[in-house]
């Protein structure tokens, strides 16, 4: 069926063709008339090829693993309060060797595995860490998988020796670091109240220096935030290559501390300029055939993709389907976000999943919700948004967290105006630096 929506966004005029990705670029005049029903919007476009679905994402590929649930820090937005979700303490052998049986069990015929060392801080549990990095490389000459590593970490355990085992097993890193000095040490402290900038500074530094600044960082925003893009420039001076700024988020365990997420009007109308801001220096570096090397780790290059090449995302992420969360006692939840709430525990690494409890967070929010159908947006977002954000604002992992929405509604207009800028050299040359085909 047909999906044509009629948009305005910043004095530009689109029809968009939902289901086949076409848009076609209309003026003013064109667009009351639409709008007034002087003109049929139907008889205006013709029928076109609906665009492909990507794949679903049914076999696990993707773990968590609570290495570690303790932290050196107390960060006040921590959505797992001090890193524990509930139960402090670190994974042992049996747990963390039991969840890579359990990935590689549940994996089907996929070939490329990722296990994502997650916290707490995972790095106070460096020998688990290696140990299971081994039983991998290991498994890899029994069966016909690869494994990919990744690590979120505060920064704080740093040295020469993680640094090189990090960089020698091609670990992707995510540090989470604050930007500046005032909010890192007011959001991000040592136990007793230090301050942690000035102790994890240097170490993020020299750590960037040995792999020539290949890893992201995490800055998080809350009510007392300062300007986003001075986090960013920040962020790009210490060396990070991509640097990325999200909206603090809620948890079951965290609901006490909402005056934390509660964000100021003008915050939130900053992160909309926070994507202007990013889109008009991205459009400068393709209309001045500069390097585009920062932008790839930016979402709207996803959406590029996703435009350019007419696929659907039908998924919002892999939670409950090509995705789990491992807590440090072996439990299995959905993803990361859920661990420690034992409503939603699907299994254990040692013992058979539930697998009806585990298939009712598999949710086709496009084809099912009535508001994910008919949101022209679908197909960028997946349906349905984060279902924990949704979960822990509205009580159920169906109802919509409408500020997802909003948001996700102004990125997709604002990649169809930024494309809409380009000339046909211009997307050439972004086709070509990027390789979005």
């Amino acid at each position: 069926m047909r999906f044509l929506k009629l948009i305005e966004f910043e004095q530009n005029y689109f029809i968009y063709d939902v289901e086949s990705f076409n848009l076609y670029n209309i003026d003013e005049n064109l667009y009351q008339s639409v709008k007034n029903n002087e003109v049929s919007i139907e008889e205006l476009i013709p029928h076109s090829k609906d665009a492909e679905s990507n794949s679903n994402l049914k076999n696990l590929t993707n773990i968590h693993l609570n290495v570690a649930q303790v932290c050196n820090l107390v960060c006040g937005y921590c959505y797992g309060i001090d890193g524990e979700y509930g139960l402090k303490g670190k994974m042992n052998k049996g747990n963390a060797l039991n969840a890579i049986e359990y990935l590689i069990k549940n994996s089907g015929n996929e070939k490329i595995l990722k296990v994502v060392f997650f916290g707490g801080e995972p790095l106070l549990n460096m020998p688990m860490i290696e140990e299971v990095v081994s039983f991998c490389k290991a498994k890899e000459l029994e069966v016909p998988k690869k494994f990919k590593f990744a690590i979120v970490t505060n920064g704080t355990k740093f040295d020469d020796v993680v640094n090189d085992f990090l960089n020698i097993n091609n670990f992707e890193v995510t540090v989470s670091f604050d930007g500046d000095k005032d909010t890192q040490d007011v959001n991000r402290p040592f136990r007793g109240g230090k301050g942690s900038y000035e102790s994890i500074l240097p170490k993020v530094k020299k750590f960037l220096e040995s792999r020539n600044g290949n890893a992201t960082a995490r800055a998080t925003i809350t009510n007392h935030s300062k300007e986003l893009l001075y986090y960013r420039d920040n962020l790009k001076k210490i060396g990070f290559k991509n640097s990325f700024v999200e909206a603090v988020t809620l948890s079951d365990f965290s609901k006490e501390n909402y005056n934390v997420n509660d964000l100021t009007e003008d915050q939130r109308k900053q992160l909309l300029e926070y994507d202007k801001k990013e889109l008009e220096e991205f459009t400068k570096a393709i209309k001045q055939r500069e390097s585009l090397e920062e932008f790839l780790g930016s979402k709207y290059v996803v959406y590029l993709k996703q435009f350019i090449n007419k696929v659907k995302n039908n998924q919002y992420c892999g939670v409950s389907r090509n995705m789990r969360g491992i807590a440090v006692n072996g439990d299995i939840y959905p993803c990361h976000r859920f661990v420690g709430n034992s409503d939603f525990k699907i299994g254990k690494v040692d013992s058979s999943n539930d697998e009806k409890n585990e298939k009712k967070y598999d949710v086709d929010f496009i084809n099912d919700h009535p508001q994910c159908k008919g949101c022209f947006a679908k197909y960028y977002c997946g349906g349905g948004g984060c279902i924990h954000n949704n979960y822990v604002k509205n009580g159920s992992i169906t109802e919509l967290d409408q500020e997802h929405c909003l948001k996700m509604h102004h990125k997709i207009k604002s990649l169809f105006s930024f494309y809409n800028s380009l000339d046909t050299s211009d997307r050439e040359y972004l086709i070509n630096k990027i390789n979005l085909k």
